[in-house]
């Protein structure tokens, strides 16, 4: 039973949501006909015993408190509390895919409950829960790791809290999935997403050095493509011109410097293919851009030592 008596027994309620979970002066209709105070702060402390025991699990506690709350506070326990209990419920007893159906219906069908953000949290708990390897059951019997769940559920959360905290959290805890499976392509769009939604602030420098760390770690050898390399020097530079201070801290620059050897490493690779296939002059123009382009370079000193060998030996 959902104690639905005593919620549709009171006559009249004047409530004003602000703040915390949504309570700030709550008025309602008492047994003298006059309107009396509710005290939201008690309420918001049981809300919380509440959420609290269902994520312990025990929800014959969660029951009991909640049962207490709806005779307490029979104004402040309306449908939406009902349905937001309705998952709440599935999530104590670790039934993780009920409860993210129940919690989406419940944010579909109350977008201005009081228990919103909540919802949103625990959607947030999951979600990370599945990103952190939690398995979910699929065709009945079949445990796979649930990474695609866990992103699914964070992109609902981005969706739907716009720029607020849970919106950033869940967007960062995305990117760093992609990181720690070394998805770097993955994980660079996701921080250029990061940028480009939140350019300020801590999270604005965290996701610029990001994409400069995820496309210096997506390069892949002197026999691919450069542009990841190039890339990622230019973020570092940004991040350096910037935040010069954390860059020092860092040591950003040591970064850039690796970055220039790759580089110029790269083009000696081409040249020496030349060199091999007897292109004597091409390799002379790839020997010459590494010592012009990168002159302190490891592989600047080899291209000049072959640069002098060919033109002694007349190639």
């Amino acid at each position: 039973m959902r104690c639905r008596c005593t919620f549709w027994a009171v006559s009249a309620v004047v409530m004003l949501l602000l703040g915390g979970l949504g309570f700030c002066d709550t008025w309602q209709l008492g047994p003298s006909q006059g309107f009396e105070r509710v005290d939201s702060n008690d309420f918001d402390v049981q809300v919380s015993r509440l959420k609290q025991a269902f994520g312990e699990g025990d929800n014959k506690k969660a029951m009991g408190i909640f049962k207490k709350l709806v005779i307490r506070y029979p104004a402040l326990a309306g449908e939406d509390f009902y349905s937001y209990i309705e998952a709440e419920i599935e999530f104590g007893k670790n039934h993780y895919t009920r409860a993210v159906r129940k919690y989406i219906e419940f944010l579909d069908k109350y977008p201005k409950s009081a228990f919103y953000e909540a919802a949103l949290d625990r959607l947030d708990q999951i979600g990370t829960a599945y990103l952190h390897g939690r398995k979910k059951v699929v065709i009945g019997f079949i445990r796979i790791k649930g990474y695609a769940e866990g992103i699914k559920i964070m992109e609902r959360i981005i969706g739907r809290d716009g720029d607020g905290p849970l919106a950033q959290r869940a967007a960062i805890a995305v990117a760093e999935h992609y990181e720690k499976r070394h998805n770097w392509a993955e994980a660079y769009d996701q921080w250029s997403f990061i940028h480009s939604r939140w350019p300020g602030g801590d999270i604005g420098k965290k996701s610029l050095l990001a994409m400069g760390r995820t496309k210096h770690a997506g390069y892949q050898g002197p026999r691919y493509d450069a542009s990841w390399l190039v890339s990622a020097k230019s973020y570092y530079q940004a991040f350096a011109e910037r935040y010069p201070v954390e860059a020092a801290e860092l040591k950003i620059s040591e970064k850039i410097q690796q970055i220039d050897e790759q580089m110029a490493y790269k083009q000696l690779t081409i040249a020496k293919y030349y060199q091999k296939t007897k292109s004597g002059q091409a390799a002379n123009l790839y020997y010459q851009m590494i010592v012009d382009d990168w002159p302190q370079s490891v592989s600047a000193q080899a291209a000049q030592r072959l640069t002098n060998t060919n033109v002694e030996s007349g190639k």
